[in-house]
């Protein structure tokens, strides 16, 4: 799906990538994409981004950013912590909590069909 990183973003200097139901894999292109350099803005908000996804966003290439939004999403307090020490404005509320009694998935996006 991601094939080439490099196509995930446009030449504007913000990029949204918001209610997915591959925001680890997204974060993880993000920091291998050269031209993560070019934005400003990044929001990937309201996904399914897990602690593990958002290891990928501890990088030094992030601090380019102003603003890094990753409200709504599966992150626990402590990566929230982690995050908030980088050198971004960070946008982090209303984490969802994961469901493990789901019988379809225990991650969801926010909006949904």
């Amino acid at each position: 799906m991601l094939g080439n990183n490099t196509s995930l973003f446009s030449d504007r200097k913000r990029s949204f990538m918001t209610n997915s139901q591959f925001t680890d894999e997204i974060a993880e292109a993000i920091v291998r994409s050269p031209r993560l350099n070019s934005i400003k803005v990044l929001d990937i908000s309201m996904g399914t981004l897990t602690d593990a996804g958002a290891e990928a966003l501890l990088s030094p290439a992030i601090n380019n950013l102003d603003i890094l939004n990753v409200s709504e999403n599966f992150l626990s307090a402590e990566m929230i912590q982690r995050l908030s020490q980088l050198e971004v404005q960070l946008f982090a509320e209303r984490q969802k909590i994961e469901d493990d009694y789901s019988y379809i998935h225990s991650r969801y996006c926010s909006v949904t069909e």
